[in-house]
């Protein structure tokens, strides 16, 4: 067997970059036989260690599509049934100020549906709902990035909001960029 052939096997259950690096073969030389299939072997066999250890990292898209409909469901369930307690983590004082309990509600359906829309659909209704998943939390991370820079939330929770919008938003990019694999032009 070709020492790059080890490598290979050796960095199949890698689960660090240290260990990749640790392995045999992995990070020798390249070959200066001058052969164009040693040279050939060695950059597949790179490639083929580094884009596994890439796969194990990486959030599988249907995961993150179906974690993104769960947020979405239960947040917009707790739009639409307790707003309140919403608001109280956004630092609003609810026995003062009930005027937010509105549009939480009215958006909590649509966030319902959007969530549901993302574990129901198929096809190229469900690649669409992908991609206005990611225009929709992305909308959502820089309202909530502009709203505390403004001083309209409290900075503590306003960085939440920012965090936890933002996080949305990247599990609909992974979810929108492995739709896309899935597409058949």
């Amino acid at each position: 067997m070709h020492p790059l052939e080890g490598a290979a096997a050796a960095t199949a259950g890698a689960s660090t970059e240290a260990e990749r690096l640790a392995a045999p073969g992995v990070g020798l030389p390249k070959p200066d036989s001058g052969s164009w299939y040693d040279e050939f072997r060695y950059v597949t066999t790179q490639a083929r260690a580094e884009m596994r250890a890439h796969d194990r990292a990486m959030l599988h898209p249907d995961a993150a599509r179906k974690l993104l409909a769960a947020i979405r469901t239960f947040n917009g369930a707790a739009g639409l049934l307790v707003p309140e307690m919403l608001l109280g983590r956004l630092g609003v004082d609810t026995a003062k100020d009930r005027s937010g309990t509105y549009p939480f509600r009215m958006f909590g359906i649509r966030t319902v549906l959007i969530g549901l829309d993302l574990l129901l659909l198929t096809g190229d209704e469900l690649r669409r709902a992908e991609k206005l998943a990611v225009l929709i939390h992305a909308t959502d991370t820089v309202s909530a990035a502009v709203t505390t820079a403004r001083g309209d939330l409290p900075r503590k929770q306003g960085l939440v909001a920012t965090g936890i919008s933002a996080v949305n938003t990247g599990l609909a990019v992974v979810a929108w960029k492995g739709g896309q694999r899935h597409v058949v032009g």
